[in-house]
C-alpha cells in the first residue's frame, strides 16, 4: 500500500537514502506523473523538523541545485518533496570508481561552484557541502540536502551571535587552515 503526502505525492516505497534525521523515498507527483524524492523527518527532535521546514522553504531554480516542489506536515510528520535526480552521489562514485580524472573533477567542481553561486545570490549558505551531498545527475552535478543551510539577510543579528558576519562564512582568516591547505 502506498502513502500519499501533501495530497499530491505518492511514495513508491523504494528507499533512496537516509540522513541522521530523515529518510528519502522515491515517489510520483500525482498531478504531473513526474518522479520525485520525498524526504520524511524521522527524528522526534523539534529542531530537526524546523530544519526540514526551512530546507523546504528554499526554492532556488538552478540546474546545479536540487529543486523544491513542496513541503509541510503530512500524515503527522514533516516532509520535503523535491525533484528526483537519477545518479550516484559523488561519494558513491568515488567509492565505486576510485580517484577522479582531472577533467571529471574540474567538471564537477565547476557545476558545484555554479550551484553555490546561485544559492549565495539567493542568500543561502549551504554549510554542509560534501561528496554525499552532490548527486552526479545526467545534466551535471546537483547540490542536495539544504537541512543545515543558513538563510542570510533575514536575521542578521542572529548571524552575528552565531558565527560571524552574515555575508562571510567559511574558515576564518586568522585560523590555521590545516596541513596541506593553501593560505591566501
Amino acid at each position: 500500500m502506498s502513502t500519499v503526502y501533501l495530497n499530491r505525492f505518492r511514495a513508491e516505497g523504494r528507499y533512496l537514502g537516509a540522513g541522521g534525521q530523515s529518510v528519502v523515498l522515491a515517489g510520483e507527483d500525482l498531478q504531473t506523473s513526474q518522479r520525485v524524492a520525498i524526504r520524511l523527518c524521522v527524528s522526534a527532535s523539534g529542531s530537526a523538523a524546523h530544519r526540514m521546514q526551512r530546507a523546504a522553504s528554499i526554492d532556488v531554480v538552478h540546474p546545479n541545485v536540487l529543486r523544491t516542489l513542496a513541503g509541510g506536515i503530512s500524515n503527522g510528520q514533516p516532509c520535503h518533496v523535491t525533484e528526483y535526480i537519477p545518479g550516484p552521489t559523488l561519494k558513491q562514485h568515488i567509492q565505486e570508481r576510485g580517484r577522479l580524472r582531472c577533467s571529471e573533477a574540474l567538471w564537477i567542481v565547476a557545476g558545484v561552484l555554479r550551484g553555490l553561486g546561485a544559492l549565495h545570490q539567493a542568500g543561502v549558505i549551504h554549510r554542509d557541502i560534501k561528496p554525499a551531498n552532490i548527486i552526479l545527475g545526467p545534466d551535471g552535478p546537483v547540490i542536495i540536502d539544504l537541512g543545515l543551510a543558513r538563510l542570510v539577510g533575514r536575521d542578521p543579528d542572529r548571524e552575528r551571535r552565531h558565527g560571524g558576519h552574515p555575508r562571510l562564512h567559511g574558515a576564518r582568516a586568522d585560523r590555521d587552515p590545516g596541513p596541506g591547505r593553501l593560505r591566501g
